[in-house]
C-alpha cells in the first residue's frame, strides 16, 4: 500500500521530465483535477451540464500533435450528458437525435484529466483536456 504510493508518485515525478510535445503541454502547473468534480457520476441519461464550448484539438488519439490545418478553434454547444461530451453545431434538443458528426464530436471524459491552461494566453478561460486514449483537447468557456 505505501509501497504502491511510493512507485506511483515516482512515475509520476519521471513523467514531468518526458520530452514529449504532450508531456511538455500537460506539466501540472497548479491542482489538476478530474472532470466534474467530485462524489457520483451521474446518471447515463442525464444531463449534468450544457453551454457553449469553443474547441481546439492539440493532440490526436497517439499523443502526437495535431496537424496544423486541423488545429483551429471551433465553436460548439456542449452537453455533459453521463461520462460523455456532446459536442453539436446546433443547441441541444431532446426530440432530435443525434446526427453522425454529433456523435464523431463525442468526447468520454471517463478517466480523463481536466486542468486549468495556465501557461495559455492567447485567451482567456481555457483549459486542458486529456482523455484516456491520449487525445489533447484546449476548450474553452467564452
Amino acid at each position: 500500500d505505501e509501497e504502491d504510493l511510493r512507485t506511483s508518485l515516482g512515475e509520476q515525478e519521471g513523467a514531468e521530465h518526458r520530452k514529449d510535445s504532450a508531456s511538455l503541454t500537460l506539466r501540472r502547473t497548479g491542482g489538476g483535477a478530474p472532470l466534474g468534480g467530485g462524489g457520483a457520476p451521474p446518471n447515463d441519461g442525464e444531463i449534468y451540464k450544457s453551454g457553449f464550448l469553443v474547441r481546439k484539438v492539440h493532440a490526436d488519439p497517439d499523443g502526437k500533435r495535431t496537424p496544423r490545418g486541423k488545429r483551429g478553434w471551433k465553436s460548439f454547444y456542449a452537453t455533459l450528458k453521463g461520462l460523455v461530451l456532446y459536442l453539436q453545431k446546433d443547441e441541444f434538443r431532446a426530440d432530435r437525435d443525434l446526427s453522425e458528426e454529433d456523435a464523431r464530436n463525442a468526447v468520454s471524459i471517463h478517466h480523463s484529466l481536466a486542468m486549468r491552461a495556465a501557461d495559455y494566453s492567447k485567451r482567456p478561460n481555457v483549459f486542458y483536456l486529456r482523455t484516456a486514449d491520449w487525445r489533447v483537447f484546449l476548450l474553452q468557456a467564452p
